[in-house]
């Protein structure tokens, strides 16, 4: 499953709105809605779309190439660790 695809399961079983989600995230409903769709999301929002639908980062971008995954995962997880250590402060 791809992300826009994810966010859309995601937010759905959680009873959200697609305006609703754009709000909590920040951006406008057309914007979010084109993400759902497919459009390509800016890596600084992808941090803020996992914590408005209550899963990880890596969750959200699990279905990357082999090629990149790894990469991308480590990456992840640091920024998940940086977030808390934020969020602890």
């Amino acid at each position: 499953m791809n992300i826009a695809k994810k966010m859309k399961k995601v937010r759905e079983t959680r009873g959200m709105t697609m305006k609703e989600t754009a709000q909590k995230i920040g951006v406008s409903a057309s914007t979010y809605r084109d993400w759902e769709y497919g459009r390509k999301i800016p890596v600084s929002h992808a941090t803020k779309i996992a914590e408005v639908l209550s899963i990880s980062l890596s969750d959200l971008v699990g279905e990357i190439s082999p090629k990149n995954r790894g990469q991308l995962l480590e990456a992840i997880s640091l920024i998940e660790e940086a977030l808390k250590k934020l969020k602890d402060c």
